[in-house]
């Protein structure tokens, strides 16, 4: 017998005996809760470890379920239920469809932002080593300069003192050969001039003593505290994510205050940075929305009040992250408030003439009325003659309260 479906089978049941009937009904029951598992084993709708075969869940009787699941109510001749059934399935995974949707735009611009500051970060870095090496070479300049000079002005003094000492050599030489010839004179005054000749050598009056030696100990360098300094170099420290306190921010009156928590306590923050937004969407925040952070910077302590807000969306997302006197760190997760407003619009159209109405804000005009009359006249005199019977009846009443109160008085 070929059957198509499960209401073809239940079609072909009813001319098989009541025996075959139960069995085939087993039968098509076990396979399709078998399908159904495995579809929503799949797809993440059930947990995985209910596919063992000693813990599975008997979906045609729902007290076999230890918890509700959206296939416990599914009966084999109930058309209806097996709809209900599958319209939870199909509104799960719709959810879980846009839940996925979202994780993965969050991821994209994860990636996306991870490019984009990484780059940043390496750019900074690269900057950060080149004023190091610009400074290392400039004090390799400065400092090379120095032993030259040092060099210079030692090499000439010891340069001047070989040469004067070379000439006042040469000149010693000469008169050591002049005195010796000087020693054949028997005129006593030839001899008193070139002995006092002999006496007045430059060789006398030439120091023997260098005035510079060649030791440059005074210019070697030691860099290795330096070095050390160098090799702690690291990246700057950064605070910790906060944490909102959801249970603890208080929406009303158009005011808004958050409230957040550091997970340990760090003494070196500086400030908070508050950011939130306005959204239609409920739960996690989307990365993408229609409308931009809005920033508070600056903010002292771990609350602050938004005040002055108009609740004309349904939510509000915020985020809050700390900084240091270095840098700022990472945003907490952001959290959804939902804004509860009664939003309402004001007509000027159908208001007082001498009302002046705009927006929500409304003013009275003394001469208001006056301009618009020529505006109104013709328009629905029915409709003012009853105003002015309205008026006309409110003024004899007013005047029969007054005689009353009189009488009493």
């Amino acid at each position: 017998m070929k059957t198509d479906g499960w209401f073809s089978s239940y079609t072909c049941m009813k001319a098989m005996n009541p025996q075959s009937v139960l069995s085939t009904q087993k039968t098509i029951q076990t396979s399709t809760t078998n399908t159904i598992q495995d579809t929503a084993t799949k797809y993440g709708l059930i947990d995985r470890r209910q596919s063992d075969s000693s813990k599975k869940i008997n979906l045609w009787d729902p007290s076999a379920a230890a918890e509700p699941s959206p296939f416990t109510s599914i009966g084999f001749y109930s058309m209806d239920s097996q709809k209900e059934a599958l319209q939870r399935i199909v509104t799960t995974l719709a959810n879980k469809n846009e839940e996925l949707h979202s994780f993965i735009e969050t991821l994209r611009h994860l990636l996306k932002g991870l490019q984009v500051n990484s780059s940043k970060v390496l750019a900074d870095l690269d900057e950060e080593f080149d004023s190091i090496y610009s400074v290392l070479d400039e004090m390799k300049e400065s400092m090379t300069n120095t032993i030259k000079q040092e060099q210079a002005r030692k090499t000439q003094e010891l340069q001047n003192q070989l040469t004067q000492s070379a000439n006042a050599l040469e000149s010693s030489e000469e008169l050591i050969e002049f005195a010796n010839a000087a020693l054949d004179i028997k005129d006593a005054d030839e001899f008193t001039k070139v002995q006092s000749g002999v006496t007045m050598a430059p060789a006398f009056r030439l120091s023997v003593k260098p005035k510079a030696s060649d030791n440059m100990t005074h210019l070697m360098v030691d860099f290795s505290q330096e070095r050390q300094m160098l090799q702690s170099l690291k990246f700057l420290p950064v605070p910790r994510a906060p944490e909102i306190d959801v249970s603890d921010c208080l929406v009303a009156d158009n005011s808004v205050t958050v409230v957040w928590r550091m997970p340990e306590e760090d003494s070196k923050i500086d400030h908070y940075i508050l950011e939130y937004r306005k959204t239609n969407h409920e739960g996690v925040p989307r990365v993408k929305d229609e409308r931009c952070w809005e920033v508070e910077d600056n903010i002292r302590s771990t609350e602050f009040s938004l005040t002055g807000l108009k609740f004309d969306s349904k939510y509000m997302n915020f985020r809050v992250r700390a900084c240091n006197k270095a840098a700022a760190g990472d945003y907490s997760d952001p959290v959804t408030l939902e804004t509860r407003a009664f939003n309402f619009s004001l007509d000027s159209t159908s208001s007082h003439l001498n009302l002046k109405v705009e927006d929500c804000c409304v003013e009275w005009d003394p001469a208001g009325g006056k301009g618009q009359e020529s505006k109104v006249k013709g328009k629905e005199n029915k409709g003012r003659q009853y105003d002015q019977k309205d008026c006309d009846k409110y003024q004899r009443t007013v005047e029969v309260a007054e005689h009353e109160q009189s009488l009493k008085g």
